[in-house]
């Protein structure tokens, strides 16, 4: 594997090789993020209180769970998720309530593993991957719920003229 002028055989290098080019394309804003301002006027209880997930929803979201995907960190295999739902339902929704009701997403569930994943080119050279994230099955989970209830708060404030990247399949907010 290479990297710049660095050559190496060796798994952990080539591994280091790959974290260090993948870091250096990574910059954190220093902005301050309290000073985001909503395009639209939402309450920030309202908005919460939409993102409140029910019973049928979690149970719906781990029944048509693709279990194809992967486990990550969490080593949950997206099978034990589908055909166990009847008994992880229950433990799933609490978990995801407390989630959202305090605002703290679990630490366990931040974890990601990081893939190269090669776009093009010369395959020995670290500069033609890509970093894939590799997410914990059950924060996968969370997201697609959480994602359908945010969006359909924030979708109404979106002009469909005046977004260039809105969906067209995606009913008009108007």
């Amino acid at each position: 594997m290479r990297f710049g002028d660095l050559t190496t055989t060796e798994p952990a290098l080539m591994s280091s090789y790959c974290a260090q080019f993948f870091s250096s394309s990574f910059s954190r804003s220093n902005s301050n993020q309290s000073n985001l301002v909503l395009p639209i006027s939402v309450d920030s209880e309202d908005l919460m209180a939409d993102c409140d997930v029910t019973f049928e929803e979690v149970e719906k979201a781990l029944v048509n769970f693709d279990v194809y995907k992967g486990c990550g960190p969490d080593m949950i295999p997206p099978r034990v998720l589908r055909y166990c739902s009847p008994v992880l339902t229950g433990p799933i929704h609490k978990l995801f309530g407390k989630s959202l009701q305090s605002g703290v997403f679990p630490e366990a569930l931040k974890q990601s593993y990081i893939v190269p994943i090669h776009k093009g080119g010369a395959i020995d050279n670290v500069c033609n991957y890509r970093p894939i994230a590799i997410q914990p099955t059950l924060a996968k989970i969370f997201e697609k719920l959480v994602l359908k209830k945010v969006d359909r708060i924030l979708t109404k404030g979106i002009v469909s003229q005046q977004h260039g990247f809105f969906m067209a399949d995606r009913p008009s907010p108007i």
